[in-house]
């Protein structure tokens, strides 16, 4: 499948048009249906549209009635479409039919595979506009989007504690209101919950460090501790491009500044950091991406709760503020500098 722009013709009612995202070519010709007669049946409940009017009858069936006539004998779970079932059917039969030519790696779904392909390929088309960081699938880029939003669309019904992805909730209830820790350590009888956890409590039985600082060679038993200790030693953070620009613009005028700063008592459901915190003239700089404008991702809202926050909290407190739209970064240096020298005139 491509996306490139093919003439085809159209499975329904025969004309050709140009068309992209086309199927594979027979006979010489590339097909698809077209526009017009994917839309030939609309569903009066939800507005979504169908091609052919069985197609309508099952999406009806499926989705408001809640009618699934395919039902899995191990599990109970019902499908509308015997495909589905029988794609289903392979987690309780562990068939995994779609191998990578590249690793020998198999799959129980060809779309699985699909994504898995481009690990070879190092394809990474969906890009953080942010902070420029590239991810192979959409989903993995949306999951990102919430470090920067802030968002933790996910709640515990039991203490109310948010969290970003669905496994980080599913994780937190296992292990703090089921206490059901799965993998135990022969050594001192302490439980994880991951088997990835046990094999990292293992390496303080063991003692073995094989993640090495290339700057200095100090060794460590988890990646996550050379990374903290990689900021030490190199001077690496994690600013984004944006906001780098705005360090070098602070770094050439001289101003001191705290990266990430949080005030004690400024917060929403937690303390919320500001962006630069310059502290011999008590004031702050935000950099407002696109995110904190546009409602891309659902979650608008929230960021500008946090924004306004924000905003009072300088303004009780007689602080100092620089908002710099996303619009604006290519004059960051120069907003920055007039507000530096409004600072100190």
């Amino acid at each position: 499948m491509t996306d490139e722009t093919q003439t085809c013709v159209c499975s329904g009612c025969r004309c050709e048009k140009l068309m992209s995202y086309y199927s594979k070519r027979m006979n010489g010709k590339y097909y698809k249906t077209c526009d017009r007669c994917r839309a030939r049946f609309k569903c009066d409940l939800c507005d979504k549209k169908f091609p052919r009017k069985e197609h309508l009858k099952k999406h009806i069936k499926a989705v408001h009635e809640n009618k699934r006539e395919h039902e899995c004998e191990e599990c109970g779970k019902g499908f509308n479409k015997l495909s589905s079932l029988k794609t289903h059917m392979r987690i309780h039969t562990g068939e995994k039919p779609y191998e990578c030519e590249e690793c020998g790696k198999c799959f129980n779904q060809s779309s699985h595979l699909r994504t898995h392909q481009l690990t070879h390929s190092g394809e990474k088309p969906y890009e953080c506009e942010e902070c420029g960081k590239s991810f192979s699938q959409k989903v993995n880029l949306q999951k990102h989007m919430r470090t920067h939003t802030g968002d933790m669309p996910f709640s515990c019904d039991t203490c109310q504690r948010t969290f970003r992805q669905l496994g980080h909730l599913a994780t937190h209830i296992k292990v703090e209101h089921e206490n059901k820790r799965e993998h135990e350590c022969e050594e001192c009888g302490k439980g994880f919950n991951l088997a990835y956890g046990l094999r990292m409590h293992m390496r303080t039985h063991t003692g073995e460090k094989p993640y090495e600082c290339e700057e200095c060679g100090t060794c460590f038993n988890q990646i996550s501790n050379l990374n903290t200790h990689k900021k030490i030693c190199t001077g690496e953070s994690k600013m984004n491009k944006p906001e780098r620009e705005c360090a070098d613009a602070l770094e050439v005028l001289e101003v001191k500044y705290e990266y990430q700063y949080r005030f004690n008592n400024c917060r929403d459901k937690r303390t919320l950091p500001f962006d630069f915190y310059l502290t011999g003239l008590n004031a702050v700089i935000e950099y407002d991406g696109i995110f904190h404008v546009k409602d891309i991702y659902g979650t608008l809202a929230d960021v500008q709760r946090r924004d306004a926050i924000k905003n009072k909290y300088c303004g009780d407190n007689d602080i100092k503020m620089l908002r710099i739209p996303y619009t604006e970064r290519a004059n960051i240096s120069q907003l920055i500098t007039e507000f530096i020298d409004g600072l100190t005139s």
